[in-house]
């Protein structure tokens, strides 16, 4: 029997006169109920006609293997891959000390060549790639999707030897060539996206790709960038691999396995991350919410978020605590739901004589440096931010988190609480205090609760009331 060759580059390439059997179970392999539309599946084995095959993503090798010997079919596989014809060099001769983890998870990357890697907040994700990248000896791609992203990667590069950075992003477009030998780009999917076959001398010339924040890979403008480049190393970095809206699947076929994780409660044990203490405050505030729901009953979350972001009450507490905070010297993160709720704390701040700075979507470039630069050094005791700071946000320093945003993700949450759990020389005890809400938002507290005993080994306390949360939080600080 003559075997089947399959070419492997952008994708996988199979040919039309694969055997059916082969491509009957492959293609029920790679076939998902669609989370968007029930009533439709995901088909993720595609007839290229203008090609003349079939393709499946390139995370798919087991699945395909699978196929085979459930069939019958001998398989080759046919390299187009893009990659200099270069032994890897050792994590030894990296300038910098990789942690004991951090260098067993890079020897994993360059041994497995594909995948994704899940290290929580603080684990050293960024510094992690830089290090598998400059020991990979490729022209090297980094696709983020946040400027604060971008400019951490930048710096992270140049620590473990590289001199040779292009950006693409953030107001510099212009360079567009092919990516040279121990060169590395750091580019946004916002950017590559947007210029389509611009692109194509950068996408096409990395022979290691890194996906920063990988679990967004699901996003259709994330995987036309990432599968137009047929890099032989193809590596994915994330701390929440699990995605709410049921698209987890999509990470493993477009970056390749899981190859290595460890958990807050990992790091924790080995000294690598502080463990903070969770007082669960009961806000008392329930909002109305019959009147905000779609033809269907089912409640709009957005407005129910904003609904609850404007609870005088709520608003009240959230001062208290900053301003409790700030009198004993903390550094103060303060996450709510809304832009204008940001603001709006801010100024009332600043009436109490309580100096604070926002970070949000809608500031400006050269002032959200500005502002984290501030409380970075210390100058600036609270920083109010938004669902920017989820992801990306590296303050060491600070050590008091007010979580005023009502999350129902778990994964989501644990990147939140992460923010406040990184080792610092000048840090106190790290605390946050858990805002828990009434009707529809009591749940997700469930969901928090549970991610914390379950990811970071701590126990919250009991709910407790507005004055007794005063009284505790006293104690702590």
């Amino acid at each position: 029997m003559s075997a089947l060759f399959i070419k492997v580059g952008y994708d996988f390439s199979i040919p039309l006169n694969a055997p059916s059997a082969f491509i009957k179970v492959l293609s029920a392999k790679l076939t998902f109920p669609n989370p968007s539309n029930p009533q439709y599946d995901i088909h993720l084995l595609k007839l290229y006609k203008r090609r003349g095959c079939y393709s499946a993503p390139r995370g798919a090798l087991e699945a395909i293997k699978s196929a085979a010997n459930a069939t019958f079919t001998q398989i080759q596989f046919i390299s187009n891959v893009v990659g200099r014809k270069i032994e890897p060099d050792d994590v030894s001769t990296l300038p910098v000390q990789l942690r004991d983890y951090q260098e067993s998870a890079v020897n994993t990357l360059i041994d497995r060549v594909q995948g994704y890697i899940v290290l929580p907040c603080g684990g050293g994700k960024t510094f992690l790639g830089c290090a598998a990248l400059k020991i990979s000896n490729q022209p090297s791609l980094v696709l983020v999707h946040t400027i604060d992203l971008l400019k951490q990667w930048v710096d992270s590069l140049k620590v473990v030897g590289f001199t040779r950075i292009r950006q693409i992003g953030g107001g510099q477009t212009s360079d567009l060539s092919v990516i040279s030998s121990n060169e590395v780009v750091v580019a946004t999917i916002q950017t590559l996206s947007r210029l389509k076959k611009k692109a194509d001398p950068i996408l096409k010339s990395a022979g290691a790709l890194v996906v920063d924040e990988a679990h967004h890979v699901a996003a259709s403008n994330w995987r036309k960038v990432i599968t137009a480049c047929p890099a032989r190393f193809r590596w994915g970095l994330t701390a929440t691999p699990e995605r709410a809206d049921g698209y987890t699947f999509m990470l493993p076929l477009i970056i390749g396995p899981e190859l290595f994780r460890m958990s807050s409660y990992d790091l924790i044990r080995g000294g690598y991350l502080c463990t903070p203490k969770v007082i669960a405050v009961d806000t008392e505030v329930k909002i109305k919410t019959d009147d905000i729901v779609d033809k269907y009953g089912k409640l709009k979350y957005a407005d129910a978020v904003t609904r609850l972001s404007n609870s005088p009450k709520r608003i009240r507490m959230i001062l208290d605590f900053a301003h409790r905070g700030a009198l004993r010297n903390r550094n103060i993160l303060i996450l709510v739901g809304r832009v204008e709720l940001a603001s709006h704390l801010q100024a009332l701040l600043m009436k109490r004589g309580v100096e604070s700075v926002c970070v949000t979507g809608k500031t400006k470039k050269k002032d959200r440096e500005k502002n984290l630069n501030l409380v970075r050094q210390g100058t600036v005791r609270v920083m109010i931010s938004t669902q920017l700071a989820d992801e990306g946000l590296d303050v060491p320093i600070l050590d008091l988190l007010i979580l005023a945003n009502p999350g129902k993700a778990s994964g989501r949450s644990i990147q939140r609480i992460g923010r406040i759990m990184r080792l610092h020389d000048l840090k106190k005890k790290p605390v946050v205090i858990d805002f828990v809400d009434g009707g529809p938002f009591k749940r997700h507290w469930q969901n928090r609760c549970s991610a914390y005993m379950q990811h970071i080994g701590v126990h919250p306390s009991s709910i407790i009331d507005f004055a007794e949360a005063k009284i505790l939080l006293k104690q702590c600080l």
